[in-house]
């Protein structure tokens, strides 16, 4: 299997990765097909969703879990963490150069209110205490 700490995705490839969290983990093409459509407002044809399943199942993200008489169902195989924890860990690397305190220092000056600082410091503070 691909390693799923290091890996590029699109934004599309991303919301069928939302669908397959909200399904539950399994989905076939065609209830992808209509998420996309209503979650997204962005309707997909069924040969541009096995493109994608395809594309994530070479990077490990999904896999074929039974063959079904009108559809394969599906599975995704990383976490919606797992996959935010990979992103955040790419956009460090690529914005704040691979620095974990710049990344913070930046994002709390961006848009971080009096609860989220707070927030921030009993985080800060449980890490200390590990």
């Amino acid at each position: 299997m691909v390693s799923k700490k290091n890996f590029s995705i699109g934004i599309r490839q991303e919301q069928v990765l939302e669908c397959f969290w909200d399904a539950g983990g399994s989905i076939t093409v065609p209830e992808i097909m209509e998420q996309m459509d209503k979650r997204f407002g962005f309707p997909l044809s069924k040969s541009a969703v096995n493109t994608m399943i395809q594309a994530l199942s070479k990077k490990g993200l999904v896999e074929l879990e039974e063959k079904r008489r009108y559809a394969y169902l599906y599975r995704v195989t990383i976490t919606r963490e797992e996959m935010q924890t990979a992103e955040i860990r790419q956009l460090q690397n690529l914005l704040f150069g691979g620095s974990a305190k710049a990344m913070l220092v930046g994002l709390l000056k961006a848009n971080a209110d009096s609860e989220d600082l707070a927030e921030a410091r009993k985080i800060l503070q449980e890490q200390q205490h590990e």
